[in-house]
């Protein structure tokens, strides 16, 4: 299928290698590992959603201090975490925009579903967070208008 993604695009620099643990920096970098286009567009929102994230210049600071107070004990490991306390707080953002930016293309029930499945992949207390706290976390991003993606600079 073809999606039209050119709002959720903040690099159009990209590569794909065999193998290679998707990152978004220097160059946003994809596997061929995903075995669905659902998980592979996934991927690469989520990737682009960290690029999406340095356009935000720091619009993220309110909720993320939100964020740190209501989950003070953040894992830091993989796969519950991230890497370390800073990187699962980053991707409490990067996972949500990703969420929204898959719901966007793909509607609510099918971004529902693979966040779901992404719970048991990595990131794992983050995307089971993200489920848990939906609510919240819908509330923030539309209060600091953090989800308008068509009038963020790019």
């Amino acid at each position: 299928e073809q999606y039209d993604l050119e709002p959720y695009v903040y690099t159009k620099t990209v590569q794909v290698h065999r193998g290679a643990i998707p990152h978004s920096h220097p160059v946003l970098t994809l596997n061929t590992a995903d075995s669905t286009d659902v998980m592979l567009l996934g991927t690469f929102l989520h990737e682009q959603m960290h690029w999406y994230s340095l356009f935000l210049d720091g619009r993220l600071m309110p909720v993320a201090e939100i964020m740190a107070v209501r989950y003070p004990k953040v894992p830091s490991e993989f796969p519950e975490g991230a890497g370390s306390e800073h990187s699962t707080f980053l991707h409490l953002s990067v996972c949500f925009l990703e969420f929204k930016a898959v719901e966007a293309v793909l509607g609510r029930e099918q971004a529902l579903a693979y966040v779901q499945a992404m719970s048991k992949r990595y990131y794992r207390w983050v995307y089971r967070t993200i489920l848990e706290d939906m609510d919240l976390f819908e509330e923030l991003y539309a209060t600091h208008q953090l989800l308008d993606w068509e009038t963020m600079a790019k």
